[in-house]
């Protein structure tokens, strides 16, 4: 369960800086006429999400029968305006209300189907701030300083297009050898650049990979800038190697 919002975010100093608990019960109050129980909040670096609630979940088909919910977190690796802040916590809270009243609902089109997007809409109307469904949170700014060291894998596809992926310099460490033997193989991939970087843009069209290189579409403009920025952190270019 994750929320979405589309706005173009400010890059400000610092770590997300809004009390949890204080917009807790002034959300509760306002939106939910008090009937939240109290959980578990927190910041939480986040790779592609705004928020997130984890819960456990007892269903039987789409129907939930019961939920415990382990904490509700939000991504502190944006740089939030009130109104973003406010947007994506209200989004999670819905989740959270729908949650502790399980049997109430019957969960037709899943956690964010008619009956979760009626609670949005009313609440949007109530506080003036949109609440959408999905949004990858690419219209955000991050915090570069929360971004830790990544290796970054830019493939030039034989289609013509460019793929982005990413993984940790101890994972790739590890299966280099392995990894660099299978890009020089694929049949679909041209050349790869390997780039040791914090810059934070992989984060907004990538999911770390773990097993094997994994690669997204990124757009051209978006490519143009990062690379602009690392050109300088290249540390290998792996070309194909043609079979014989």
């Amino acid at each position: 369960m994750c929320a979405g919002h589309i706005f173009e975010a400010q890059l400000t100093e610092g770590a997300p800086d809004y009390n949890l608990d204080h917009e807790f019960d002034d959300a509760n109050y306002k939106y939910f006429g008090g009937a939240l129980v109290r959980i578990v909040l927190k910041y939480a670096p986040m790779t592609k999400r705004l928020g997130f609630v984890k819960a456990t979940i007892n269903k039987n088909g789409r129907r939930l029968n019961s939920a415990d919910i382990q904490f509700l977190a939000i991504n502190n690796r944006y740089e939030y305006t009130y109104e973003q802040f406010l947007s994506t916590f209200l989004h999670e809270l819905i989740h959270v209300y729908m949650l502790q009243n399980v049997s109430d609902y019957n969960w037709y089109g899943g956690y964010h189907g008619n009956e979760w997007q009626r609670m949005a809409d009313k609440i949007s109307s109530q506080s003036g701030v949109k609440i959408t469904a999905i949004s990858d949170g690419t219209d955000y700014v991050y915090d570069k300083s929360a971004v830790k060291e990544m290796i970054v894998l830019i493939a030039k596809m034989k289609s013509g297009t460019y793929g982005i992926g990413f993984t940790t310099p101890a994972i790739w460490n590890k299966n280099k050898i392995e990894w660099e033997e299978r890009l020089q193989t694929r049949k679909n991939i041209m050349n790869t650049f390997v780039i040791k970087t914090v810059d934070p843009t992989p984060l907004k069209f990538a999911t770390k990979f773990v097993g094997s290189p994994k690669f997204y579409e990124i757009d051209n403009k978006s490519l143009e800038d990062f690379m602009a920025n690392t050109r300088k952190d290249v540390i290998a270019n792996i070309k194909k190697r043609e079979r014989a």
